[in-house]
């Protein structure tokens, strides 16, 4: 059996090691402290070194643990800011796509109106031209035309004027719609009224629809940091996914229900263009 290696040691200053011959052991005398013991001192000091070291060990593995955590922690934190990034970036990204649409919305519907105010006016030269009148070699007056009683329509002043009332009641439609639903109904506010209103109630539904949505996102891009309860890193890939295809599905819906508001507006305004087309041949 090999022994421990603190039996090679010299024993410590003031320190005498003596034979017991009663009891065939050795004792230790303390000159300094003049006391005696059965214990080697250099036992004691091998012990004391013991301890020391497992404490020190200790206590670095507590140093080590404490700070595997707060790097754990770190890089928790980390991966959720740049998860709340990519949400504010794809958040951004959709409120730009949802302006270019709304503008080509604005613009498609512009000139769809351009285009039902052509084929009215088409519509209305082709009811409107006369029969052509005999000639009668006796009777000229049929051609002059008394300028007194001649309708030339509002003059420009007054096409402006009633423009700008119709943009200050209907603030979300623009300039040029309102012209072109005048010019369509031949200047008579009270007809062309409707379909600006019908118009300016579309916009502010689909502005309105499109806060929500921002509203939405916004609300699901607010970075709130969780206690660290467990070093697990989650999958920015699985999350960013499903993100991804819910937005994308929201906006197929929405796309689907504006085509089909859309769909309505134009079949209301081609009836009542019929209507009107049907009372003024009526009449």
């Amino acid at each position: 059996m090999s022994q421990p290696a603190w039996v090679s040691w010299p024993l410590p200053p003031n320190w005498e090691a003596r034979y017991d011959g009663n009891s065939r052991r050795y004792f230790y005398i303390n000159h300094a402290t003049k006391q005696t013991q059965w214990k080697d001192p250099r036992q004691v000091i091998f012990e004391q070194r013991q301890g020391q070291q497992q404490q020190q060990y200790q206590q670095q593995q507590q140093q080590s643990g404490q700070g595997a955590a707060e790097e754990a922690a770190r890089r928790q934190a980390e991966a959720q800011r740049a998860q709340a990034q990519e949400r504010q970036r794809q958040a951004e990204a959709a409120a730009r796509r949802q302006a270019q649409e709304d503008q080509q919305r604005q613009e498609h519907d512009r000139r769809m109106a351009e285009q039902m105010r052509q084929q009215y006016e088409q519509e209305q030269e082709q009811e409107s031209e006369p029969e052509e009148p005999q000639e009668d070699e006796n009777d000229y007056l049929h051609d002059l035309v008394d300028l007194d009683d001649a309708d030339f329509g509002p003059s420009m002043s007054e096409q402006e004027d009633m423009i700008d009332q119709m943009i200050r009641k209907y603030k979300q439609v623009d300039r040029d719609v309102v012209r072109m639903a005048l010019e369509a109904f031949n200047w008579k506010v009270e007809d062309a009224e409707s379909s600006v209103k019908e118009l300016n109630d579309e916009v502010e539904a689909r502005h309105e629809r499109r806060r929500r949505m921002m509203e939405e996102m916004n609300s699901s891009t607010s970075y709130e940091p969780e206690p660290v309860e467990e070093y697990t890193f989650p999958s920015m890939d699985d999350t960013a996914d499903r993100e991804r295809q819910e937005r994308e599905e929201r906006e197929r819906q929405e796309r689907k229900r504006q085509e089909r508001e859309r769909q309505e507006l134009q079949q209301q305004l081609e009836r009542e263009r019929r209507e009107r087309s049907d009372a003024s041949i009526s009449s």
